[in-house]
């Protein structure tokens, strides 16, 4: 299989309303363990993931790839809380647990002239992402643009650790 490149950082927006229903029984594996999933059996879509760059010379990113987030409602076998993982990203490096899974994001194509046409081949993967605790930064006036807008944000702790996932067996990397 042929690598993938490395994953920019994506900018969500929370989503209040979709027309998809429950997914069941969704087999998948990441670097905590196999396991199979329910999503949105009470809530629909939750979350809608921008490409976006983030620093003083940001430009708006190109990359026609988006992620869309469904609600892990249910994880068999239960997830066991992780302590004192230690996590390195652009920002620092973090202590944290990794509490249970939230959210998986899937590849997905947006369009803001009506439906979007069909996927194509994402570049990306699907994520598995887990609440975590601890994990404080402090980085203050980030700006951030991607297709909506620009903005500046302080950061003050890690909330989210989203790792690689391989639904059903359909892994790219």
């Amino acid at each position: 299989m042929t690598p993938l490149p490395p994953v920019g950082p994506f900018l969500c927006y929370e989503v209040d309303d979709s027309s998809v229903g429950p997914i069941t029984d969704l087999d998948v594996v990441d670097r905590f363990g196999a396991a199979t999933i329910d999503l949105n059996w009470r809530e629909r879509v939750k979350r809608f993931c921008n490409p976006a760059g983030f620093g003083p010379e940001a430009e708006v990113p190109t990359s026609p790839d988006h992620l869309t987030g469904y609600i892990v409602t249910q994880r068999v076998p239960p997830f066991t809380p992780l302590l004192n993982q230690t996590v390195t990203n652009v920002f620092g490096t973090f202590v944290m647990r990794v509490v249970r899974p939230i959210v998986l994001l899937v590849p997905s194509a947006k369009s803001l002239d009506g439906p979007p046409g069909p996927l194509g081949s994402p570049i990306i993967d699907h994520f598995m992402c887990y609440r975590t605790r601890g994990g404080r930064l402090r980085v203050p006036g980030l700006y951030i643009v991607d297709q909506f807008g620009s903005w500046t944000y302080d950061l003050l702790r890690v909330s989210r650790l989203c790792t690689a996932v391989d639904k059903r067996g359909e892994c790219l990397a």
